[in-house]
């Protein structure tokens, strides 16, 4: 089992329950992984030269359990982790596995709106597009300051200079109508696109009745922090609901873009920004 697969699918599970949380928190979440993906190295380092017989079953069993991880399927992971360690209590997986099946079910718990979401899971039902969520402080506590964002990932491509078209995941964080910034995520959500120095970028729009904009600004750290003018500019557009397409572009290396679409048939942006 390849522990850099594992750990990028559970790095998932980490920014869907911290995301949002402010620097100290996410910088306290990043060292835990961090120290959990070194214990679970040791793990492997002195069980490698053991030789682990298991059936046909248990084999089976533990190739979904890494296709699920492979393919960053949650709710597929989930059940059959807690199949596997049902049925082989006594396996030296288990060690191994618990800690996954238990921030799996705490994501269950603590975010059912993304759970609920999730393809495959048969108690799926519509989830709104937007929510409100607040900030932690640095005691990882909840604080009274509120931000909508979207309840789940915004869907769209890349393109760079070594890629064409991959998988590209978009969330907004949006504090008020002058306070928007939206993180972006390659490879199906396992990589964060970070800016080890701040550059420019270009950022078009096309709203749900075909007007469209563009604007530059600055990208920096882990997010598109939109300046006051800018915005309000993507406010304006999503508020008119409907289908709202982006096209973010590196000014320095036009080849480098992201594309991503909200669609918000039911206006609930417009909604939920009116009681926020």
């Amino acid at each position: 089992m390849s522990v850099k697969q594992f750990f990028l699918g559970l790095a998932m599970v980490g920014l869907v329950l911290g995301s949002f949380a402010q620097e100290d928190s996410l910088r306290a979440e990043n060292a835990r992984l961090k120290r959990q993906l070194e214990e679970y190295q040791k793990l492997l380092q002195t069980t490698s030269n053991e030789v682990v017989e298991v059936d046909e079953e248990e084999e089976e069993l533990i190739a979904k359990i890494k296709k699920a991880m492979d393919e960053v399927d949650y709710y597929t992971l989930k059940i059959n982790l807690e199949l596997f360690i049902e049925k082989y209590p006594d396996s030296p997986l288990k060690e191994s596995y618990l800690p996954h099946l238990n921030d799996l079910r705490k994501l269950e718990t603590e975010n059912p709106r993304f759970w609920n979401s999730l393809e495959g899971n048969p108690n799926a039902k519509d989830v709104e597009l937007w929510m409100v969520e607040y900030f932690y402080d640095k005691f990882n506590e909840k604080t009274n300051e509120s931000f909508v964002t979207n309840a789940v990932f915004l869907e769209g491509t890349f393109s760079n200079s070594a890629t064409t078209n991959s998988e590209l995941s978009a969330q907004f964080l949006i504090k008020n109508s002058s306070d928007i910034a939206i993180k972006l995520f390659k490879y199906a959500r396992k990589n964060l696109v970070k800016a080890s120095s701040a550059y420019p970028v270009y950022i078009n729009i096309k709203g749900s009745d075909n007007t469209t904009l563009e604007f530059q600004n600055i990208f920096s750290g882990d997010r598109l922090s939109l300046n006051r003018r800018n915005s309000q500019k993507v406010h304006e557009m999503l508020m008119k609901g409907g289908t709202t397409k982006f096209r973010i572009y590196e000014g320095s290396r036009p080849t480098s873009n992201y594309n991503f679409v909200v669609e918000d048939e039911d206006n609930g942006y417009k909604k939920i920004m009116g009681s926020n």
